[in-house]
């Protein structure tokens, strides 16, 4: 449990060796920590840097040979302190070259791609991403949103979380649900902002999403998460006159 926690925070299992035989030890040449720590001799040097590096180990010589000796523990959280600020440091950088990495990936984007994405956070990626390219006033199409999903409560949430966002980013939103979720799913869209709600008797077992030059075709149950995306301008568009369609005949 010790080891663990400590390799949680970022120190090597053979740093976490020679940091605990100090501990027990006390102040110790390398002979005592290499026998004690069990490390090899030709590794027990660059450990013992890295250690000091962080804070945690010093050293003082005696008869001109070092002596090392571990810090207060405390000196852990002044370790994590540091590499808390430094994460800050990445992460402003990393926010300062996102455009420009993002340009280069739309540059090598495929005009016409399919993806599959699996589990949860899968999915969850896919509607990031959706919700980053549509702009306000643009919209969403959803066919077949029955599915099975009323009967996984996660699901649920997860889908009318991602509807709230769209429609607080102005994105339109048109749905056809199955006539069975008129009283449930059904009755908490049609209160929600840009978004209309129409019914079909018809079950389908996956439901289909067009959105842009995007259509994805999205299976969720207890057993299998699997979403299957499209890119094409000609597909999306194909599948959104086949949705004009069946809203013709949906009823409100």
């Amino acid at each position: 449990m010790l080891e663990k926690q400590l390799m949680g925070i970022g120190l090597t299992e053979g740093e976490i060796r020679v940091y605990l035989a100090l501990l027990d030890l006390g102040m110790s040449t390398t002979g005592p920590i290499i026998d004690h720590s069990r490390v090899s001799s030709s590794k027990a040097y660059g450990i013992l840097n890295r250690l000091m590096e962080k804070g945690l180990v010093s050293y003082v010589i005696k008869s001109n040979i070092r002596h090392y000796e571990a810090l207060d523990p405390r000196k852990i959280l002044d370790f994590l302190t540091v590499k808390e600020r430094e994460i800050q440091e990445h992460r402003q950088a990393v926010k300062e070259i996102i455009p420009t990495l993002s340009a280069r990936r739309k540059l090598k984007q495929k005009t016409d791609e399919a993806r599959v994405y699996t589990g949860y956070e899968g999915i969850r990626s896919y509607f990031d991403e959706i919700f980053e390219r549509l702009q306000p006033g643009e919209e969403r199409l959803v066919l077949g949103a029955e599915s099975g999903y009323a009967d996984i409560p996660k699901v649920v949430r997860f889908f009318h979380m991602q509807s709230r966002r769209f429609a607080a980013k102005g994105i339109r939103t048109k749905i056809i649900f199955n006539e069975g979720m008129r009283k449930t799913s059904g009755k908490r869209y049609e209160k929600m902002g840009h978004t209309q709600v129409r019914y079909l008797k018809q079950v389908t077992p996956a439901s289909i999403g067009i959105q842009g030059d995007n259509v994805d075709i999205l299976l969720w149950d207890e057993k299998k998460i699997v979403l299957f995306a499209i890119t094409s301008r000609e597909v999306a568009e194909s599948y959104r006159e086949f949705f004009r369609t069946m809203w013709g005949v949906a009823r409100k």
